[in-house]
């Protein structure tokens, strides 16, 4: 019941009025509702939706879902660096394919899925605050986390937590890469 929208969640952005609707067909199908005849409903909707370990049904939120997968294309393009969709991503819409995360440029060409990724990071939004709280950056040989941006001290970037460093230091932008030497720990 919750798999069929899965596909189209995972790609574009759910309007709001259209997950409505899905919902309810859940709602009907669930409760045997039909179009002239509504049956008493025992239980909430928000208790369905919850979680099997905690008493619901394991539906849940299509809006919070349709996030959610979106948001998970965003951490694929930092982790999976040579994979195929991400080239095509880079090469497609002019991307700087280093960055750790996917900031791309929107404009009136971009498929709706781009678009839809880039909507999550609108400035001040609920679900970019969880992504950003929810990445965190583990440092290695290969890595691509921009120095100043992406490395956080108490939940702020390098360059918001020490801003005169910041503007003393004469490289301002790069991966942690080239800030120094890597040495193995043994």
């Amino acid at each position: 019941m919750a798999s069929i929208p899965t596909y189209f969640i995972s790609i574009f952005k759910i309007p709001a009025s259209v997950a409505n609707k899905v919902e309810k067909l859940q709602r009907d199908f669930l409760w045997g509702d039909g179009r002239n005849k509504r049956k008493i409903h025992y239980v909430k909707w928000s208790d369905v939706c919850k979680k099997k370990a905690i008493g619901g049904l394991g539906i849940g939120c299509i809006l919070d879902k349709n996030k959610g997968i979106l948001a998970k294309w965003v951490w694929r393009f930092g982790t999976e660096r040579g994979a195929l969709w991400g080239k095509v991503i880079v090469a497609k819409y002019r991307i700087n394919g280093n960055q750790l995360l996917w900031f791309g440029s929107l404009s009136p060409t971009d498929s709706f899925f781009v678009k839809a990724v880039n909507n999550l990071w609108k400035e001040g939004s609920i679900s970019a605050v969880l992504i950003e709280e929810g990445f965190g950056v583990v440092i290695g040989k290969e890595d691509r986390a921009d120095f100043w941006n992406d490395i956080k001290w108490n939940s702020r970037s390098l360059k918001a937590a020490f801003p005169r460093v910041f503007a003393l230091a004469a490289k301002k932008n790069g991966p942690t890469l080239e800030f120094g030497r890597w040495i193995d720990a043994k």
